[in-house]
């Protein structure tokens, strides 16, 4: 009878060949430099170049790879109980395909499957190893449970991650019963002290503590398997979560205000009813009170499910309908002034929802053929817009460019051109107003060595051109790179795309 073989090499028997003798050598290395009682001071500078060179040999595995690796992983933690070394090897191994593969976000579901899958065969590892801790009655730094705490770490971050692609909803069942751990891991001195204050950011759902820029914080924790001495290298947070509109100081008037964060359930919840009515009376001013509702809502990241999410199906359905009524009224011979404030606001309140559904795959999901109603924001009147205006819009546009580029990629050219449209409109808006009375300094788009050059400005004043340039400079940086890896530059390779953008 064939003897049963070593779970490690059944486990390097399944990396693809080319990775297989690096990835071999270098585990052998990272089992060289664990002990069983983990030192408070040792330097981990090797360690750390070792999982360095682990991470990119998992990083673009499919996930039935993955799957077959971590059986192998599970299998081997199972025989490994009396190794605390043999134990914390495999513990890397999977922390590392855990977290640095590159998952498929537009296959949640399968993703959040496998992970399920996983716990169910870690969880009774983990109680084994748990209860082998709690016997010994030590306060010295052990490996064993870094390996508790490691685990648990990060198969909570992965539900995290689902829970923010809303495959997962924590709300009813917590990550303390999702994935269990003995209450005495959080403040014993046994688990190194980076990894505590882990756990408590996650319990907390505080932010983790910043690090020095050679290492990011995973890496940090994966190193205290090594030395308690990566406590060294974090920093205690002082910055404000709040982003904030910067604009140019000199400017006062088109700062921004930055608001404290309000919660919608302190508000009466929008009804779909309510929406529909809007909608077919083309009541603009409610429709705009609604997209700011919706606005505060997705501030707020309120579950896309229920009515909510029925909102975002009809507020993108039906953008097109509203923009074409509030299009014509501005053709009207006398507009009022606040009709371009109000203008914008529709704008960039039906974009912001878009956003908000592609980040969240329900455009995926429940919109079919979704770029039909893409041509509703085509020919933006930007002319028409106060300064003010035209940077939120700006703004609010070319952060919709790169999500939907993201999402949808390649498909974009095989679609009609109203996306390619919006990105020409955009790109030609900007350097029309920057153009003034001097030389404006010229902007190189990305991958391509187009320079612009604008002797005539229409800006009003020094200060709004100033204003404009800082403000602009970070869309421009954002559009040219979504028109970059559209490969723009080659008409003869892409006619379809160079015939959409020539102006």
């Amino acid at each position: 009878m064939c003897a049963e073989v070593d779970p490690l090499t059944a486990f390097l028997a399944l990396i693809p060949f080319a990775d297989r003798k690096r990835a071999t050598v270098t585990i052998l290395k990272v089992r060289k430099y664990l002990n069983e009682q983990i030192e408070n001071t040792a330097s981990f500078s090797r360690p750390a170049t070792l999982i360095r060179n682990l991470k990119p040999i998992f990083t673009h595995l499919p996930i039935t790879l993955r799957r077959s690796l971590k059986e192998k992983l599970f299998t081997a933690l199972e025989q490994s109980l009396e190794s605390s070394e043999a134990l914390a090897v495999f513990t890397i191994l999977l922390s590392i395909i855990e977290t640095y593969s590159i998952r498929n976000s537009d296959r949640c579901d399968l993703e959040k499957d496998d992970i399920f899958n996983s716990l169910s065969s870690l969880i009774p590892i983990l109680n084994n190893i748990s209860q082998s801790i709690l016997s010994r009655n030590t306060n010295l730094l052990s490996c064993r449970a870094w390996v508790v705490a490691m685990l648990v770490y990060t198969y909570r971050e992965c539900l995290i991650w689902y829970s923010r692609q809303d495959c997962l909803d924590l709300t009813k069942e917590g990550l303390d019963e999702v994935v269990p751990i003995e209450s005495v891991f959080y403040d014993s001195p046994s688990v190194p002290k980076i990894l505590r204050i882990a756990l408590d950011c996650q319990r907390t759902n505080k932010p983790p503590p910043s690090t020095d820029f050679n290492y990011s914080f995973y890496d940090l924790l994966l190193l205290s398997a090594f030395s308690d001495h990566a406590s060294n290298f974090i920093f205690e947070n002082t910055a404000s979560n709040f982003p904030e509109n910067r604009f140019d100081e000199s400017c006062n008037s088109l700062k921004l205000p930055v608001s404290v964060k309000v919660h919608s359930k302190c508000q009466s919840l929008l009804t779909l009813q309510e929406v529909q009515k809007s909608i077919e009376s083309k009541d603009l001013m409610k429709i705009r009170g609604n997209l700011e509702l919706i606005e505060r809502y997705i501030l707020d990241n309120v579950p896309l499910q229920g009515d909510f999410k029925q909102i975002c199906k009809e507020m993108i359905k039906s953008a097109l309908v509203i923009m074409d009524t509030m299009m014509r009224r501005m053709e009207e011979i006398e507009v009022p002034n606040d009709l371009f404030s109000l203008y914008t606001g529709l704008l960039c309140g039906f974009l912001r929802v878009w956003i908000h559904c592609l980040e969240r795959r329900l455009v995926l999901q429940e919109i079919p053929q979704s770029y039909l109603y893409l041509c509703c924001f085509m020919n933006i009147r930007y002319q028409d817009m106060i300064l003010k205006d035209f940077v939120q819009s700006i703004c609010v546009v070319s952060n919709f460019l790169t999500t939907y580029g993201r999402i949808f990629k390649a498909h974009i050219l095989a679609s009609p051109h109203w996306f390619l449209q919006m990105l020409k409109d955009s790109l030609t808006a900007i350097f029309d107003r920057l153009s003034s009375g001097k030389l404006f300094s010229a902007f190189c788009l990305q991958s391509m060595l187009v320079i612009y050059k604008c002797n005539f400005l229409t800006a009003t004043d020094e200060e709004e051109l100033t204003t404009l340039e800082y403000a602009i400079c970070p869309c421009i940086a954002s559009i040219s790179r979504t028109w970059a890896s559209l490969h723009a530059e080659e008409p003869d390779t892409r006619p379809e795309l160079s015939r959409s953008i020539q102006g």
